[in-house]
């Protein structure tokens, strides 16, 4: 994850901590789900390998998307469960074979970086991350679901919230120019 690189040349030890801690691997067969539509959201997955399918609900019935491959790899699912809390928004489930996961846990990371020098690098991404993973359902009447999958966006994010940092420690500086870099890529869309 992008973020994570940012961390580890902020506070290699904190991301040491968060991968001992924090980190747990999944896997799943297939035909098993990994989250059902309603379920309690303990933390973000981020895939390794398999064939999924997420069934979301949508104004005119239920939505699929599959997801498999190098694209899975891109994919940090339910990455919103790390700054708020959150429900499952739909239900993913393997569809041909076993799906490999890295899991972590939002307890267990909130806790680890709300005590470490890197608080101010996730405040600024958090609000970022959540405004553009709206931005995607405004005025379309759909809601958010557990994958907001913009690579690009979730990229330059970070990279901007680490140069901003690493230029000034007032985060007011740091938080307009995460509200400047979120109106440039709102409009872009």
């Amino acid at each position: 994850h992008p973020l994570f690189f940012r961390f580890a040349l902020k506070d290699q030890d904190g991301v040491e901590k968060l991968c001992h801690s924090a980190m747990s691997e999944k896997s799943i067969v297939a035909g098993e789900e990994l989250f059902n539509l309603g379920d309690t959201c303990h933390g973000m997955y981020i895939g390794f390998g398999g064939d999924l399918r997420y069934y979301y609900p949508r104004p005119r019935g239920e939505a699929v998307k599959h997801v498999s491959g190098s694209k899975l790899r891109q994919c940090y699912i339910s990455e919103v469960a790390l700054w708020a809390q959150w429900e499952h928004r739909g239900r993913l489930e393997t569809v041909s074979t076993t799906a490999y996961f890295v899991f972590l846990c939002s307890q267990t990371f909130r806790s680890t970086v709300k005590r470490r020098v890197m608080l101010s690098v996730a405040r600024a991404y958090a609000r970022a991350y959540l405004t553009l993973m709206l931005r995607d359902c405004e005025g379309c009447g759909e809601s958010a679901t557990d994958f907001f999958d913009d690579a690009e966006a979730i990229e330059e994010l970070a990279e901007v919230v680490e140069q901003m940092d690493a230029g000034s420690k007032r985060s007011g500086t740091m938080l307009d120019e995460v509200n400047r870099v979120l109106s440039r890529l709102m409009t872009s869309s």
